[in-house]
């Protein structure tokens, strides 16, 4: 359950443009606070794709279990191949910036 969950989340925050969706797995990754600031962030963009009309609610809603997730495969990965698939995408993503 919780992983089809996390799928729909993820595709629903892939409507974003890209560097909306990245920089959002890139700041989900590095707190545990960072769910709420994160939705914050994301409302203040101009540009949110096919979520332009979300509430901070529905955002929290999208960006919690990828949180899950990435807390969960951060936390025991040793090195970046064992992180989850979505993280790796975000640092390729990054290094190309």
């Amino acid at each position: 359950m919780r992983q089809n969950r996390t799928a729909w989340a993820i595709s629903r925050l892939r409507t974003m443009p890209e560097p909306q969706f990245y920089r959002s797995v890139i700041l989900l990754s590095m707190g545990h606070r960072q769910v709420s600031s994160t939705a914050r962030m994301l409302l203040k963009e101009p540009d949110r794709g096919a979520l332009q009309l979300v509430t901070f609610h529905t955002l929290r809603t999208y960006l919690t279990p990828v949180h899950g997730l990435l807390r969960r495969g951060l936390k025991y990965a040793a090195d970046l191949a064992a992180t989850p698939a979505i993280y790796q995408e975000a640092q390729k993503w990054l290094a190309k910036q």
